[in-house]
């Protein structure tokens, strides 16, 4: 989940200063995902990376849900309360065009019994925990 540096990191750094900053939060709740932490992404890239199965490999964390259910779950887990509320993809005012639904499977990973990755709720508790610490 460490995103892109030249985007000002990734969406639970951005909601967590959204949430210091005070004030209320909209997030989309018509796009379905699967958050995927690159942490968990990397350790199941090397995984298979030492296997002779060759191909295209879907890897995502397990689970899914929406951007504002995401948002929603950071702030559960960073124990904050902001004001949060769900909007439109419509009313977000957004530029780039997403898809409403872009939930992966990770079909040849367990077809191969190699589907390593955790659900997405614990991938964003590692991250937090990890970001507590690096930051104390």
């Amino acid at each position: 989940m460490a995103g892109s540096p030249g985007k000002g990191g990734n969406f639970v750094e951005l909601m967590l200063r959204l949430a210091l900053r005070g004030g209320p939060i909209r997030v989309v709740d018509d796009q379905t995902l699967t958050p995927t932490a690159t942490r968990a992404l990397a350790a199941q890239i090397a995984e298979l990376s030492r296997t002779t199965s060759y191909g295209t490999y879907h890897a995502t964390c397990q689970g899914q849900c929406t951007w504002f259910e995401f948002a929603a779950e950071i702030f559960r887990q960073a124990r904050v309360s902001p004001p949060l509320y769900p909007q439109t993809t419509a009313d977000s005012g957004a530029k780039a065009r997403r898809p409403g639904y872009s939930v992966l499977e990770n079909e040849n990973l367990k077809r191969l019994g190699l589907d390593r990755m955790p659900p997405w709720q614990e991938a964003l508790a590692e991250y937090l925990a990890e970001r507590t610490a690096t930051r104390a």
